[in-house]
C-alpha cells in the first residue's frame, strides 16, 4: 500500500520586539572615583616635584665641580687673585652644604637661588675668557671676508661688465676702511687686560662681517641696464624723401628708377637726335656703299682726325 504524500510545510518568520534594561554589575562610586582620580594626580605632581628638585641639585653639584676646577687651571688669567681664592672658598663651601642634611633636604628653589650666587661671580669670568678665545679666530674670518670682497671689486668675469669703475671704487674703499678698523680692534685686543672685558666682542666683529658683505653684495650684484631702444622708423607718409624703392637696382647694378628729365632737357635731346638724323651719308645714294657721316667732328679731306657724331674721338678704324 502506497504511503499518502505529506503536504509541504511553509517556514514563516516573526519577529518580536524584546525589552531589555542594562544594569551595571560591579563599579564604583562617583566620590570614589573622583577621589582617587585626585589621588593620583597628586602622586604625578610629587614625582615631578622630585625629580626637577634632583635636576637642580645636580646642576649646582656639576656647576661646583666644573668651575673650581676652571678656576684653578684655564682660567687662571682671566680673574685676579684674591678674587679666584674668594671663589674657590665659596665653592668648596657649597660642596660641603650639598651633602649635609641641609642640602640633602633642601627643595628646588633652594638649590637655584644658590646656584643663581655663584653664577654671578664666576660667569663674568668663563664670559670674558670666552671672548679672549674665541675674538683671534674672529678677527681671521673678518680678514678673509675684507680680502674676498676686494678681489670680488676687480672681477673680470663677463657678468660683473657693467658695474662701472666709481662703484668698483667704492666696494675698494669699504673693504680698506674695515681693514683699518680691523687693525686697530687688533691692536687694543693685544693691550687689554684680561681681568676686564675686551675693547669688542665676537658678535660685534660677525656683525662688521655681515654689513661690509651686504654693502659688497649690493654694489656688484647690481642689476645690468636696460638695453637703448631702437631708434624710430621713419614714416614714408611723413618724409616723401623715403621711398622703399629708391635703393632699387636694375640687373646691371644701376639704380632702377631714373627721374624723368626736364623739359629743357627733353627738347635738346630731342634736337640732338634730329640733328642725327639730318646727317647724309656718302655714297649711300649711289650703289648703297658703304658711307661714312660727314658733319662738324667728322674726318676732312685733309686727313684730319676722325670724330664720332657726339664730338668726341672715334674708335681705331671706325668710318674707314
Amino acid at each position: 500500500v502506497e504511503e499518502e504524500a505529506k503536504p509541504l510545510m511553509k517556514l514563516v518568520t516573526r519577529r518580536e520586539r524584546i525589552e531589555a534594561e542594562a544594569v551595571t554589575q560591579a563599579g564604583y562610586e562617583t566620590s570614589v572615583v573622583g577621589a582617587l582620580t585626585s589621588e593620583e594626580f597628586e602622586m604625578a605632581l610629587q614625582d615631578r616635584i622630585v625629580m626637577e628638585t634632583n635636576d637642580a641639585k645636580n646642576k649646582l653639584e656639576e656647576y661646583v665641580y666644573n668651575t673650581r676646577d676652571a678656576i684653578m687651571n684655564r682660567l687662571v688669567s682671566y680673574a685676579e687673585e684674591d678674587i679666584r681664592a674668594n671663589f674657590k672658598k665659596d665653592l668648596d663651601a657649597m660642596e660641603e652644604w650639598l651633602y649635609s642634611d641641609e642640602g640633602e633636604s633642601g627643595n628646588k628653589g633652594i638649590f637655584i637661588q644658590k646656584l643663581e650666587g655663584l653664577q654671578a661671580v664666576g660667569e663674568p669670568i668663563i664670559t670674558r675668557a670666552r671672548e679672549f678665545d674665541l675674538l683671534p679666530e674672529s678677527f681671521t674670518r673678518l680678514e678673509k671676508c675684507v680680502e674676498a670682497n676686494a678681489q670680488f671689486a676687480g672681477s673680470k668675469e663677463v657678468k660683473y661688465n657693467h658695474i662701472s669703475p666709481d662703484d668698483r671704487a667704492s666696494v675698494t674703499e669699504e673693504c680698506a676702511r674695515m681693514g683699518e678698523w680691523l687693525q686697530q680692534h687688533k691692536d687694543a685686543l693685544a693691550g687689554a687686560s684680561k681681568h676686564a672685558m675686551p675693547p669688542l666682542t665676537v658678535q660685534q666683529v660677525s656683525d662688521k662681517a655681515v654689513e661690509l658683505n651686504r654693502f659688497c653684495d649690493g654694489v656688484m650684484n647690481k642689476a645690468k641696464p636696460a638695453p637703448p631702444a631702437p631708434p624710430p622708423k621713419a614714416d614714408p607718409k611723413t618724409n616723401p624723401k623715403t621711398d622703399a624703392h629708391s635703393d632699387a637696382k636694375n640687373d646691371k647694378g644701376m639704380p632702377a628708377h631714373t627721374p624723368a628729365p626736364d623739359a629743357s632737357g627733353a627738347e635738346g635731346a630731342a634736337g640732338t637726335a634730329e640733328a642725327a638724323d639730318d646727317v647724309p651719308m656718302e655714297g649711300a645714294e649711289e650703289g648703297g656703299g658703304e658711307g661714312k657721316v660727314e658733319g662738324e667732328g667728322g674726318e676732312d679731306d685733309d686727313g684730319g682726325e676722325t670724330m664720332d657724331t657726339f664730338g668726341g674721338p672715334a674708335p681705331p678704324g671706325w668710318g674707314k
